[in-house]
């Protein structure tokens, strides 16, 4: 039997992000029809993917890379939502946390 996947891809604030790429992975490879691109209104959908484990990766330029683990059983349907943050903030943390001092012993 096979399961879909019904999603949205949000920024960190809530807001659609359209055009993201949302990939299924299972066993370290995509998954046969296991990708879809997000819509306007950051909508996708992922249909007859057999029941399983898979991890979903969504991407887009401008934004850090999130995965997300799902179990899907036979004949199921699974609503996700998947929320991107901006590049830009992800290495402005890191930056802040290189800057801090070190202690030396």
């Amino acid at each position: 039997g096979t399961a879909r996947v019904l999603g949205r891809v949000t920024d960190d604030a809530g807001r659609p992000v359209p055009g993201a790429t949302v990939v299924v992975v299972t066993g370290g490879a995509r998954a046969p029809g296991g990708q879809a691109r997000s819509e306007d209104t950051g909508g996708f959908q992922l249909a007859a993917l057999p029941a399983g484990s898979y991890r979903l990766r969504v991407e887009k330029v401008g934004y850090a890379p999130q995965e997300q683990d799902v179990v899907l059983g036979d004949g199921e349907q699974r609503t996700v939502v998947l929320r991107l943050q901006t590049a830009r903030a992800s290495r402005t943390v890191q930056a802040q946390r290189a800057m801090l001092p070190q202690r030396r012993p």
